[in-house]
């Protein structure tokens, strides 16, 4: 299979670098700013010999390469985070172009496991008024957006269980009880750590992910693109495990 590498930055050299181990082919390296870019512009001559093209470029320019993509009929992986991803426009978008799009705050498989922990945790505390929730994250200082996309996504899930908690605090001074604290650092090069903690007056719970390698993120979205070939519609790692999960049984 034949992929399109749309940014050149970190994540996509290391998912050039570990593509053929998975028997991916990358024919073209899109970025108006690389040295190494085949092509600068996505053009439909740029996309034309890619089956899916992965996206891991800046906020800023992600849903409109997005968009470019999608009128070339090109399935897409979207790893760009910083973003608000409006999953209405990509409905739309994958619908009218009968594409598959592949979106995720986070490519990790871990990642992904662990924010499901969190979702069950956060379900099994729902009854118990005495735990409090919080989330904390760390990022290095390179990072644009913060909180990331995971802790966001995170807290989401957590609104969703945890009925007391209405909306997300990102200031401790002012704290409300029926807010979600998430705390969010920037520091050195620390590639993504985040953690919940469940906290009342004698117990406490902490669950946290940290992440060892950017390998991770690259394994993530080179799965998620040989998952997506031929599909048509919006999709996330739910789907994709469910799918391989029910190939097992």
């Amino acid at each position: 299979m034949k992929i399109a590498l749309i940014g050149y930055g970190k994540m996509g050299q290391m998912i050039d670098t570990l593509a053929p181990s998975f028997d991916l082919e990358v024919v073209s390296i899109i970025d108006p700013h690389h040295s190494k870019a085949s092509h600068q512009n996505i053009t439909r001559k740029s996309v034309e010999s890619a089956d899916v093209c992965v996206e891991f470029s800046s906020p800023n320019c992600a849903l409109k390469n997005i968009q470019t993509l999608s009128a070339f009929k090109k399935n897409i992986v979207v790893g760009t985070t910083g973003w608000q991803s409006p999953r209405n426009e990509l409905e739309k978008l994958a619908s009218l172009n009968q594409i598959g799009v592949f979106h995720a705050p986070n490519f990790s498989i871990g990642v992904y496991l662990f924010s499901k922990i969190v979702e069950f945790a956060a379900e099994l505390i729902e009854p118990f008024n005495e735990f409090e929730i919080s989330c904390d994250e760390t990022h290095h200082k390179h990072k644009k957006d913060s909180p990331s996309g995971t802790a966001l996504h995170l807290a989401s899930s957590i609104l969703k269980k945890v009925s007391r908690k209405k909306t997300i605090s990102f200031d401790s001074n002012t704290l409300q009880d029926n807010e979600l604290y998430i705390s969010s650092k920037r520091r050195g090069e620390v590639i993504g750590d985040h953690s919940v903690d469940i906290d009342a007056l004698y117990d406490k719970i902490s669950l946290s992910h940290h992440c060892k390698d950017r390998k991770s993120f690259a394994i993530g979205a080179l799965k998620a693109a040989l998952w997506l070939q031929g599909k048509t519609g919006v999709f996330n790692f739910d789907h994709m495990i469910k799918e391989l999960a029910q190939r097992r049984t």
